[in-house]
């Protein structure tokens, strides 16, 4: 039997079921196509067959098969939810079906920027910078890496710029973080650049040092937040 039919005896669940399967339920969307249309074609056929019975016509002793509702559908719809975690939507239009396909081929075109974006934080970008004024300037991701930076402890605008110019993105610096052989050269990566400070006679350097260097580190790896909070 093909996949993609339903044979007689087998109820929607169970034929959603088989053709999913295999596939994470979050990742299935069933689009329920002019059900408005199809109840009213229903309507309209048994109608039709009542008219037929009153002027005793031999179509009057059709069978009119089981009468749906809109009520018993949306039953259909919401059972199907919560039975298998698929989400259904309904559409009455083309342009509708079209504008949902549109909106997950988004979706999906913008998840692997949204994992670059997930690593800045935009909750507080530093006094006097909006969203707004970062979105205008030419090297927004080098502001915002910037400012996450400046949001760690000891973290100061020298120090932030030296990392940054080693690793001008969080993606960089992940990828030098997953070269490492070892967790504690991971945390170490950090601890030896210089940090240029003032100018002239008076300029001097240091290293952005062990501490910074492993706080950045862990903040970056971690993945449980509630060890994130903690620390």
């Amino acid at each position: 039997m093909d996949q993609t039919s339903q044979s007689d005896d087998e109820t929607l669940l169970q034929f959603m079921q088989r053709f999913a399967q295999g596939r994470d339920p979050k990742n299935v969307v069933i689009l329920v196509n002019n059900i408005d249309a199809a109840l009213r074609a229903q309507k309209t056929q048994r109608d039709r067959i009542f008219r037929a019975a009153v002027r005793k016509n031999k179509a009057a002793h059709l069978n009119s098969g089981e009468v749906l509702s809109y009520f018993d559908c949306e039953n259909v719809m919401v059972g199907l939810q919560l039975e298998t975690g698929y989400s259904v939507r309904l559409c009455n239009s083309p342009e509708l079906v079209a504008d949902i396909i549109i909106t997950y081929t988004k979706a999906l075109a913008d998840r692997p920027f949204k994992k670059e974006d997930s690593f800045s934080f935009h909750g507080d970008l530093g006094p006097g910078a909006t969203r707004k004024a970062l979105k205008e300037a030419g090297d927004k991701t080098g502001l915002i890496w910037q400012h996450q930076l400046l949001q760690y402890p000891g973290v100061s605008t020298p120090v932030a710029s030296a990392i940054i110019t080693k690793y001008p993105s969080p993606s960089h610096l992940l990828k030098a973080y997953g070269n490492c052989s070892s967790q504690k050269e991971a945390e170490s990566l950090l601890e030896d650049i210089q940090v240029r400070r003032g100018a002239g006679v008076i300029a001097s350097t240091r290293r952005v040092g062990a501490s910074i260097s492993k706080r950045i580190h862990f903040s970056m790896m971690c993945k449980q937040a509630s060890e994130l909070l903690s620390n």
